[in-house]
């Protein structure tokens, strides 16, 4: 599947994976830099979606929206209009967290803005701080599991 290595760098922008850290790709390195230079982010802006801290980026304008938005459909998880894409996410995620994905999607995908660029957006923004509680779980239960077999 031609979209699969992409997933790397959507893994590495968002951290959303954590278990399994991967480095960039430099197809991953190219969209992210191509997106960046169209849209001009600053260093800052691009440190704190890294870092998943979407809460913090200030402003939050049209250029880091628009990022999100190039970004994303590059990977094939946001679509033209913005919107996540579910179908395409779940296919490129282990299938041991697709129910969650599903889920997720399915709670941030009714979130709109005035544009695409405010849509991915807000739908990414809500899939990050959402997927941050399935971690949450699954590093709890990964804990308890390792704990038991001690």
């Amino acid at each position: 599947m031609k979209s699969r290595p992409f997933l790397c760098c959507t893994i590495f922008v968002l951290g959303v994976l954590q278990f399994s850290p991967v480095a960039p790709t430099t197809l991953e390195e190219d969209a992210e830099n191509e997106c960046k230079d169209q849209f001009a982010v600053t260093a800052k802006q691009l440190s704190q979606l890294h870092n998943r801290d979407f809460e913090s980026i200030d402003p939050v304008d049209e250029r880091v929206q628009c990022f999100v938005k190039c970004f994303f459909q590059k990977a094939k998880w946001v679509d033209a209009t913005g919107s996540l894409n579910r179908t395409q996410m779940e296919a490129d995620v282990p299938t041991d967290v697709r129910h969650e994905i599903s889920q997720i999607v399915q709670r941030c995908t009714p979130l709109q803005g005035q544009t695409a660029c405010e849509t991915a957006f807000k739908q990414t923004k809500c899939f990050v701080v959402e997927y941050k509680k399935v971690e949450k779980e699954y590093a709890a239960k990964f804990t308890d599991d390792s704990a038991q077999h001690l």
